[in-house]
């Protein structure tokens, strides 16, 4: 019976270890790929010499409903920005008729083409909205517990030709195995399960 008391303390202590290698390794392999990252990037620049350092300082788990919520908000800006867009241009035609009462002209082709443009962005914007009503109906169907997704937080050292050193953060998006992942691919996907 007391070699059961000795096992058991070692028998966690490593498997406390392994769970510390194992997450070494995949903040090293997501650290690796961000800077492989960003380096194709920067090296568009012209003033970039060298990546000094890449560190992951957070890691942010993304379940499908963290990722249904970020879609709802794009949906929610867009079709916002659509009418926004609509009551301009309606705002300018009404304020183009009005001058050319006053000047006692009248271009009705041009009057024709703003209808038309804002009727174009208020069925865009009232597509979305029908979207959005459909997704928070939805929403109740995610997941909102088992991370898919990981939004890794990483500071950036930069080393520029001219001899300054630019410090930065940026977010990647990364899945569990650490392999980086574009946002619009990731909203793509919760997306297809409302439709």
């Amino acid at each position: 019976m007391k070699k059961v008391f000795y096992l058991l303390p070692i028998l966690m202590l490593s498997y406390f270890v392994s769970c510390e290698k194992e997450k070494e390794k995949t903040i090293d392999k997501a650290e690796a790929n961000a800077k492989t990252f960003f380096y194709t990037e920067l090296s568009k620049d012209k003033n970039f010499e060298k990546i000094d350092t890449v560190k992951l300082f957070k890691k942010d788990s993304l379940t499908e409903l963290n990722l249904g919520l970020m879609v709802l908000t794009d949906y929610n800006f867009k079709a916002k920005n659509y009418t926004l867009q609509a009551e301009e241009i309606i705002n300018n035609s009404e304020l183009e008729n009005k001058i050319n009462d006053a000047l006692g002209s009248s271009d009705k082709e041009n009057i024709k083409k703003s209808d038309l443009t804002a009727r174009k962005y208020l069925d865009s914007a009232n597509r979305i909205q029908d979207n959005i009503g459909k997704m928070y109906k939805g929403l109740s169907e995610l997941d909102k517990v088992q991370p898919i997704y990981y939004a890794n937080h990483f500071e950036i050292s930069v080393k520029l030709k001219n001899g300054t050193i630019r410090k930065d953060t940026a977010v990647l998006y990364m899945d569990r195995e650490s392999d980086i992942v574009k946002l619009e691919d990731l909203t793509k996907k919760v997306e297809n399960k409302f439709r």
